[in-house]
């Protein structure tokens, strides 16, 4: 086996960039595909212009509609329950913010007004916030949310209504992590001596590194690629 991979050294080094590079491209395609976070769960915007995804619990769908006369229409689907929200808004005079009311199914269930743009926080007639968070998913794995927990709070309806539907399903911050963990190995790889001049060069004259560093040096190959895999499972779970 040993033998095979010397033969064919040259030839398997390309084979394992070109399988890098294709993957690399696979990687961004996804990364970069447009929708919207549902607590946890992203959806993806489709050719029709509905938003689709699924978790452990619920496959659910969306559509968003603008209507005239400062209006939009949410209906969202958990599974085979459907609910239609109409979210009813005029501007307040001299602010950047809006009164709001919420319809659930023809139901008035919020009316106040925003007081926050990014993201999007409400108050209603009282002056109480409403700040009900979406459930996570991901936050207790073993506590089966109801159908009722998995739709969309007043807040994240209001968010998707004046924040407007621009997400896209990758953490930037875990891709500039793994393009300078990336950078790193690459530069070690190619460049073996490298770190060790950076780190001692001016030091000696003739050195050569000692079995020490190359063991460290190789550990430090291990981390930043372990690094890079746990950044790109980051980079599709936090948002």
């Amino acid at each position: 086996m040993m033998q095979f991979f010397t033969e064919h050294k040259r030839k398997l080094t390309v084979a394992a960039v070109a399988v890098i590079v294709i993957l690399f491209f696979i990687y961004l395609y996804t990364f970069s595909r447009p929708g919207v976070w549902h607590g946890d769960t992203f959806l993806y915007r489709q050719k029709d212009g509905s938003f689709c995804g699924s978790d452990v619990f619920a496959e659910y769908e969306m559509h968003i509609m603008q209507e005239e006369n400062f209006n939009t229409k949410i209906d969202f689907r958990v599974n085979d329950t459907l609910k239609s929200y109409k979210l009813s808004y005029s501007p307040i005079a001299n602010s950047p913010y809006w009164n709001l009311e919420i319809f659930e199914n023809g139901t008035s269930v919020f009316k106040g007004k925003t007081i926050s743009n990014d993201p999007v926080m409400l108050m209603d007639e009282n002056e109480k916030l409403d700040i009900h968070f979406s459930v996570s998913t991901t936050s207790d794995f073993f506590e089966t949310p109801t159908t009722e927990e998995l739709f969309p709070t007043n807040a994240k309806l209001a968010n998707w209504t004046f924040g407007g539907i621009h997400e896209v399903r990758g953490n930037l911050v875990m891709l500039i992590m793994i393009f300078v963990f990336a950078l790193f190995l690459t530069l070690d790889l190619a460049f073996p001596r490298l770190f060790f001049l950076l780190e001692h060069g001016l030091d000696v004259t003739g050195g050569e590194p000692s079995d020490y560093f190359l063991f460290g040096q190789k550990i430090g190959r291990i981390l930043l690629a372990i690094g890079i895999l746990v950044c790109i499972v980051l980079s599709f779970t936090t948002h």
